[in-house]
């Protein structure tokens, strides 16, 4: 099954490229999803990870049917799977490095008094909401014995 172009290739920028919020807006606009290869031999899981119903609905409804989690913990990432959610950053690089997928939940339209609260699926659309995929990330050490100091 080939992958349709959209949303989760937003992110196939080169290391260092300014990824402005015309690109972003559009490629969520655009209503398209990344369809999970069915060429593996072993079902891909997916886990859906939020404690928010409204998500859970609103990704069941653009055909993303998985095991929902409030939570995710260590033993339950392992490779070949897709994750979707908004996890801490370390624990989206053990994810990309289990060999799986991350998707990540975004709403670049939610207004401040919405933050943290429950959302249905139509005031998730209202507010823009959309996945992205996370191909990589480059973690380094910050080093606080000489002060903030540009990288180079």
């Amino acid at each position: 099954m080939a992958e349709k172009p959209g949303l989760g290739h937003i992110s196939n920028k080169k290391p260092g490229s300014v990824f402005n919020d015309s690109t972003f807006r559009t490629s969520l606009q655009s209503g398209s999803r990344l369809l999970v290869s069915a060429s593996k031999k072993e079902k891909t899981m997916i886990y859906l990870v939020t404690r928010h119903a409204g998500a859970i609905e609103w990704l069941r409804a653009k055909g993303y049917d998985g095991v929902a989690e409030p939570h995710l913990e260590k033993h339950q990432i392992t490779g070949g799977n897709l994750y979707i959610g908004v996890l801490p950053i370390p624990m989206v690089k053990e994810i990309l490095d289990a060999g799986s997928r991350f998707f990540l939940l975004v709403l670049p339209d939610i207004a401040s008094a919405q933050r943290g609260q429950e959302m249905t699926p139509e005031e998730m659309d209202r507010a823009g909401a959309g996945l992205v995929e996370v191909t990589s990330i480059d973690l380094a050490p910050v080093d606080f014995s000489g002060g903030h100091k540009e990288r180079g």
